[in-house]
């Protein structure tokens, strides 16, 4: 009976780990590889997301020459703000000369300046 005990247990616990592996797939590594790349082409571009809440999120969109402040929700999404480009950009030290790329700054950083 002690063997029946040990062989059920031994299935229980291989199957807790296989559920734990297939969580972790398909939660975080798959998102990764084939949802979040980057579309470098094209007229619409998501430049930075922010999660504010598990189902609310910030996205800065950039339409052409043209960046938007959007927020999503379970009910929808909304247009919150056209941005100007010029507060989006990090500004420079006072003894470089040249403009950082819109890239390197963080979400947080480019609405702080707007």
């Amino acid at each position: 009976m002690n063997d029946g005990i040990l062989a059920y247990a031994r299935v229980i616990f291989v199957l807790g780990g296989i559920l734990v592996l297939a969580y972790l797939v398909l939660r975080r590594w798959l998102p990764r590889v084939f949802g979040m790349k980057a579309k470098l082409q094209g007229p619409i571009q998501v430049v930075d997301q922010c999660a504010l809440e598990p189902r609310k999120r910030l996205y800065l969109v950039q339409v052409g020459d043209e960046f938007f402040l959007l927020g999503s929700w379970d009910g929808g999404m909304e247009m919150l703000s056209k941005l100007d480009r010029n507060s989006l950009t990090e500004t420079p030290d006072e003894g470089a000369q040249m403009e950082k790329p819109l890239k390197t700054a963080s979400f947080r950083d480019r609405l702080t300046r707007s």
